[in-house]
């Protein structure tokens, strides 16, 4: 189980972080003349913390509503594969539009 919450916090971090790279590329802050505008008032960042924030008060109603039902260790092998089905969906899209994105910005 020690493992397994480990693989859930390493796969949670890239999966936030390729999430904000995302919402960056979609609502790109181009127009400041302060380097803490875009950090602190970007709808990027909202998004991307906003998003966060729900994905994980989802998986724990998720486990709430579910605990009788499946065994945790179940609970966190789904949620590893939600995240990595997430992490590899974000990457082709990064490598794909994003990357053509972020080259007519």
């Amino acid at each position: 189980m020690d493992l397994g919450i480990l693989t859930i916090i390493i796969f949670s971090f890239i999966f936030y972080a390729q999430f904000g790279l995302v919402c960056n590329l979609k609502f790109p802050n181009l127009l400041w003349t302060n380097e803490a505008v875009p950090v602190k008032q970007g709808m990027s960042v909202t998004i991307t913390l906003f998003g966060s924030w729900a994905f994980i008060v989802t998986l724990g109603g998720m486990y709430f509503i579910l605990r009788a039902l499946v065994t945790p260790y179940f609970f966190l092998l789904v949620v590893e594969v939600v995240l990595i089905a997430g992490n590899w969906s974000m990457n082709q899209w990064l490598r794909t539009k994003g990357e053509a994105i972020f080259c007519c910005l």
